[in-house]
């Protein structure tokens, strides 16, 4: 019934499932807190901020359903910035090819 369906929603925004739902919300509270970061937490400018993250992600879609390739390169090693020379140098290979073969 929807009033399950409501309540199981209940538990799960609210934490009363008292277990990790991977499967819920699927990384929005992430792209939330990046917008409520990026606007100073101005309602107007959240507005803004959040229009332009949905466009963000529908081009990226956009793009990849085109055919242009995604690659994603990961290095364990390293945190959010990659420091190692020997990293730098092939993220920036990778980059720089992609660039040239698709921004022609």
């Amino acid at each position: 019934s929807l009033n399950g369906f409501l309540d199981h929603i209940n538990a799960q925004v609210s934490g009363q499932v008292h277990k990790l739902q991977t499967e819920f919300a699927n990384g929005a509270g992430f792209t939330g807190i990046v917008i409520a970061y990026l606007s100073k937490f101005n309602p107007f400018i959240i507005l803004l901020v959040s229009i332009f993250f949905g466009g963000l992600t529908i081009g990226g879609y956009s793009i990849q359903m085109m055919g242009v390739p995604s690659q994603m390169l990961l290095f364990p090693e390293e945190n959010h910035w990659i420091l190692r020379p020997q990293n730098s140098i092939h993220w920036n290979r990778v980059f720089f090819s992609w660039l040239d073969k698709y921004c022609k």
